[in-house]
């Protein structure tokens, strides 16, 4: 006798939903290949299922991933094995940068003679993988291809009126509170946080309009702000006493704390993943945070973590630095076993410069060109090439084969409606990219230089 499952899985945003029908023989991870093909997805990320309900935490991972104390491989549980029964739920995320989150509901189990295919049996709503940077903008106007001209547009020759210009926008209300509660909450927070809250209390509109929401999620956290994003605003209740901000004692060095928080987030980001006292001896090489003690360093990389500006894990005896998400980083320390013999790369003088002020991808040549050519040769909206090119780096870092990588783009290109010619060439940039792009799998250095090392040694045997 064998099981069959019927599963309702509903993606918890939009409320798309696939029925599908399953043996129960077939694992959690030929349960995600299912759920991948019903909704259109491709397969190039990790996933996971919890049958908590709780995103990342304890449950079974892909096959791919680095497994923590109590988590388990998707390919090495049954649906049998799990002792569902009707109306169970478990939580489905998948890729852990878009983070999709999927509820699947058990609507039946049934005792059958044979074994059942894999089917979809019902179908409700639709879900894009890689949607348009506009998509849900009802006011988009279509990228136009006088872009160029358009830089050089007159003021003198428009006629503007205030009703012209919305008021929306950050608002900003200042709450009194006493000195020593601001003082000791501003202490636990990392500097970067404190700029933040700094902006807000000084009332300084210019810089607060360029935050973004998120950047106040540390401060509102630790009880200095309450945000609300309204209708017809995006209101800011900010904590301030009686002293300026930037008089209380752990402001004085804001700076110079600042621009060692942003060191060690470009070098951890440039590597994806590195351990700790890998990343102290750098911050001495490198002249990272000079002014301040081998501990005073520890405590900052501490409050990074705690606020969650950057993560870390314990293995091994080692501490690891990441800027990704936990399972992600796991998964690329993992990939790394399959490329011994890699040390962390050298920067040239002028990519270190910018990736310890903190540039990202910009501090890579390659990435500008890539820029270039969608933006200025094919008319690309600047933030939608931007999109495109994260989305890239985050496969290269990953350690996807190149035919992985292009497979990966090509849904991207033609839901932004490329032709034909356009596609080819844009192929031919993103090999390029991923020929130079450093990927955190081979430490921060490029697959270039590891196919060049392996054409190498390939040579030496012969």
């Amino acid at each position: 006798m064998y099981k069959k499952y019927t599963l309702e899985v509903t993606e918890q945003k939009s409320g798309a939903s696939r029925t599908i029908e399953m043996d129960g023989g077939n694992t959690l991870d030929d349960l995600s290949n299912a759920i991948l093909n019903a909704v259109n997805f491709d397969k190039s990320h990790l996933y996971m299922f919890s049958l908590s309900k709780k995103p990342y935490g304890e449950g079974y991972y892909h096959p791919m991933a680095d497994l923590d104390d109590g988590d388990k491989s998707a390919a090495d549980a049954s649906l049998n094995s799990l002792g569902l029964r009707t109306r169970k739920k478990l939580l489905y995320v998948y890729d852990f940068g878009d983070d999709w989150h999927f509820d699947v509901t058990v609507k039946k189990v049934e005792t059958v003679d044979a074994p059942c295919k894999t089917a979809v049996i019902a179908s409700q709503g639709e879900l894009t993988q890689y949607p348009e940077w506009d998509e849900e903008d009802p006011d988009w106007d279509e990228y136009e291809d006088e872009f160029l001209e358009d830089l050089d547009w007159d003021e003198s020759e428009e006629d503007f009126s205030e009703d012209d210009f919305s008021d929306e926008g950050v608002k900003v209300r200042l709450v009194p509170e006493k000195d020593d509660t601001i003082q000791k909450k501003l202490e636990k927070l990392p500097a970067i946080c404190r700029r933040q809250w700094q902006i807000l209390a000084e009332e300084n509109m210019e810089e607060a309009e360029e935050m973004e929401p998120l950047a106040y999620s540390a401060v509102e956290k630790c009880g200095l702000v309450v945000a609300k994003d309204q209708k017809n605003g995006f209101f800011v209740d900010v904590k301030r006493g009686e002293m300026e901000p930037q008089e209380y004692p752990c402001m004085k060095e804001l700076n110079n704390q600042i621009a060692m928080e942003r060191s060690f987030q470009g070098l951890v980001s440039a590597y994806g993943v590195i351990e700790r006292e890998t990343l102290l001896a750098m911050a001495e090489q490198y002249g990272i945070g000079s002014r301040f003690s081998r501990e005073e360093k520890e405590m900052c990389l501490n409050r990074l973590e705690e606020w969650e500006q950057m993560y870390s894990w314990k293995k091994d005896g080692q501490k690891y630095e990441t800027t990704f998400l936990l399972p992600l980083a796991k998964g690329i320390q993992k990939k790394r076993e399959e490329y011994p013999g890699w040390s962390y790369a050298e920067w040239d003088e002028e990519s270190l410069r910018l990736i310890l002020s903190g540039e990202g991808l910009g501090a890579f040549p390659i990435c500008e060109t890539f820029m270039k050519e969608l933006v200025f040769r094919w008319g690309w909206d600047p933030e939608v090439a931007e999109q495109l090119l994260h989305m890239a780096s985050v496969e290269i870092t990953m350690g996807s084969s190149e035919k992985d990588f292009l497979k990966a783009m090509d849904p991207c290109m033609r839901e932004y409606g490329c032709t034909s010619q356009e596609m080819k060439s844009i192929r031919g940039s993103l090999k390029e990219l991923y020929q130079k792009l450093p990927s955190a799998v081979l430490r921060g250095h490029c697959w270039g230089e590891y196919e060049r090392k392996a054409k190498g040694q390939m040579e030496l045997f012969e």
